[in-house]
């Protein structure tokens, strides 16, 4: 496989994108790992794990304030409706390099699906949808941006009206001009010169429906991008098979860590599942948040989420500790991690306390393989 070095000083995505831009598609066409990883100054031969920790990384990244090309929902900037934990497409990166770069995010996907390899990526459904080629609708923006749908409803709705107190009289007070303000906090004019039109009573619906339609394909170029890179990976054609949730799930495996399935797929090796330390392990993750549980998965495997139980076919190891001669007792050490083999070395901890004390120590202080 290609060899990629990443410096940690610079940001892991610019430094991915910068490579993949210089290889062609074709070379993530394939069903085993397209690439290797190294991590400059560090030590880790990447039989996998490498691999999962720079995309899980890259994830992260994207979903930050480190980047400009994902930012939060309006929902979770205002704190309304069900998505808080949504990102969607920055429409002001629009330049030929923040479109080559989302081609690349688009590529990444590709990848994830062909490899079974999930991204942590928290995108909306009208971004899925448009990936699948079906139309978006109101109710997708609903689920993006719940106040501006709202507040148009009303300027649709005579009863909203009334229930508001607005009336023709007094609706100039509500100041709309022929403008909407993107996710991005960029004030897009819907008519010429439309930010120093005042919107007139009359003209309140059509005003509404223009600014729906507007945010709804507000992120139209960007995702354009996205879909080029992931059809470069997964052929077009195939796209419009799948429900924008089967792509979603196949891109991005479970948001749930099931920790039914994943016992399902552990085996133990100089240990028994009847072990007390063993027992302490699976109540503390049971009592684990999700994301806690996700944290741990990083940590033994160098991704943020399991795949999809269909395409599940790897097996997590928990493996007995050897603590050094000498020592006090295995309660004075942390669980030892091989991201690439899915394995863990598990100290005989002598309580359940101890044991969630050490995990979280661990999936906290040792976020990167």
């Amino acid at each position: 496989p290609h060899m990629l070095m990443f410096l940690m000083q610079f940001v892991v995505s610019m430094q991915l994108a910068n490579q993949l831009l210089k290889q062609p598609a074709s070379a993530l066409r394939m069903n085993s790992q397209p690439f290797s990883v190294r991590f400059t100054n560090e030590a880790g031969v990447d039989v996998g794990g490498v691999f999962r920790d720079a995309l899980s990384e890259i994830m992260a990244e994207l979903q930050s304030d480190r980047l400009p090309l994902l930012l939060p929902c309006p929902n979770a900037v205002n704190k309304v409706g069900h998505t808080l934990d949504r990102w969607v497409p920055n429409s002001a990166c629009a330049s030929q390099r923040h479109l080559k770069l989302f081609d690349v995010l688009g590529r990444c996907m590709g990848m994830a699906a062909r490899l079974q390899e999930p991204l942590q990526l928290n995108l909306p459904p009208l971004c899925w949808k448009v990936l699948v080629d079906m139309d978006v609708d109101v109710k997708d923006l609903d689920a993006v941006d719940l106040v501006l749908v709202r507040t148009m409803r009303m300027l649709q709705d005579p009863a909203e009206l009334a229930k508001n107190d607005i009336t023709p009289q007094n609706f100039h007070e509500l100041e709309f001009t022929w403008s909407v303000t993107t996710a991005a906090g960029h004030v897009v004019a819907l008519r010429p010169n439309g930010a120093q039109q005042v919107v007139a009573w009359e003209d309140k619906e059509a005003y509404a429906t223009a600014a729906l339609n507007a945010r709804l394909h507000e992120f139209t170029r960007q995702m354009e991008a996205v879909a080029a890179g992931l059809a470069s990976v997964i052929p077009r054609r195939l796209l419009p098979l799948l429900t924008p949730l089967e792509l979603e799930s196949l891109v991005c495996g479970s948001p749930e860590l099931d920790l039914e399935l994943l016992k399902k797929h552990t085996r133990y090796q100089n240990c028994k599942v009847t072990d007390p330390h063993i027992r302490y392990f699976w109540k503390v993750l049971k009592k684990f948040s999700q994301t806690e549980r996700s944290m741990f998965l990083r940590f033994a495997w160098g991704r943020s989420r399991l795949p999809i139980a269909s395409n599940f076919s790897d097996t997590m190891t928990i493996s007995a500790f050897s603590a050094p001669s000498g020592s006090a007792g295995d309660d004075d050490y942390l669980p030892k991690s091989h991201t690439c083999f899915f394995s863990i070395e598990l100290p005989k901890y002598s309580s359940e306390e101890t044991c969630r004390s050490k995990l979280l120590t661990a999936i906290t202080m040792c976020t990167s393989v």
